[in-house]
């Protein structure tokens, strides 16, 4: 979990930004601090059961990370000029 949490730890987004955190097979969203789901992400995610997504809003270009049950982490931030 030290290596998810370094390698989250160094994305483009500010600890301090509120996040919308989703659960997609459970139904439920919360907003929190980047910083908290980091700190707390062995509460917040199992890896063997949950995906979630995360969606920082803040800025021109909107960043989302998924973190699925596989255990495979995708971030990207969405970028308005793709489709043309």
């Amino acid at each position: 979990m030290d290596e998810i949490r370094a390698w989250l730890t160094a994305l483009p987004v500010d600890a301090a930004n509120e996040v919308i955190t989703l659960w997609p097979s459970d139904r439920f969203a919360a907003k929190l601090r980047f910083g908290q789901f980091v700190a707390h992400l062995d509460d917040l995610w199992w890896p063997s059961r949950d995906d979630v997504i995360v969606v920082d809003q803040r800025g021109a270009m909107p960043k989302v990370l998924v973190i699925d049950h596989e255990e495979r982490l995708t971030f990207g931030v969405l970028d308005d000029s793709w489709p043309r």
